[in-house]
């Protein structure tokens, strides 16, 4: 026979068996929060890791071409070790994919390599008015989402910095945005002389790296 204090005892248990609406919405609170703070950092990681990625890339491809030019006594012709990117257009036979072996829809940061006096490849399959071969400029930019980097930035690597490194010791980096990247027009692929300098291709916004 149970006490009539017994049986209080499973009521009063029986009522805490569960959450309230308010812990549900104190939990759900504190969840968003969370999240709030740790996905921006965790992008701002991203970026940060596959920029220096691109970082090392470009320096490794600087050591590459002044080797290259130590025996050839120009830059032109120079392949680097992993090879071009397979790509049609603007790209060909100057542009290579981070990481090693990704494709146009899957790399992180794109590495263009010019001739910086034509803005064209060093290695042309006929030759290119202005392109002598004394310097070379390299732009990395980041997988904005639009395979011909025109149009506006989305995903994580979106607003990523896009790097600019060339044989005269321009080295910068920059905020990217919706609105802020290196477009194709802006390079002037092949103009001689290019419309750009190499160094107006460091912005305001721009730092060294």
């Amino acid at each position: 026979m149970h006490t009539g204090m017994e049986s209080r005892e499973r009521g009063a248990k029986s009522k805490h068996n569960g959450f309230t609406l308010l812990e549900l919405m104190v939990a759900l609170t504190v969840i968003g929060v969370i999240a709030a703070i740790a996905i921006p950092a965790y992008d701002r990681y991203v970026r940060n890791a596959e920029r220096a990625a691109a970082e090392s890339q470009m320096l490794t491809l600087a050591g590459d071409l002044e080797r290259w030019r130590g025996k050839s006594l120009s830059y032109s012709g120079f392949v680097p070790s992993t090879g071009y990117e397979s790509a049609a257009g603007s790209y060909g036979n100057m542009s290579i994919l981070i990481p090693s072996g990704s494709t146009a829809s899957t790399f992180r940061y794109r590495i263009l390599i010019m001739d910086s006096a034509c803005r064209s490849t060093l290695n042309p399959i006929t030759s290119i008015e202005g392109c002598a071969g004394q310097g070379w400029v390299m732009i990395a930019r980041p997988n904005s989402g639009d395979n011909t980097d025109t149009a506006t930035s989305t995903g994580r690597l979106g607003s990523a910095s896009r790097l600019v490194l060339d044989s005269q010791g321009v080295r910068c980096k920059t905020p990217g945005s919706a609105g802020d990247h290196i477009k194709d027009i802006d390079i002037g692929f092949g103009a001689y002389p290019p419309v750009i300098s190499n160094a107006q291709l460091c912005g305001t916004s721009s730092q060294p790296w």
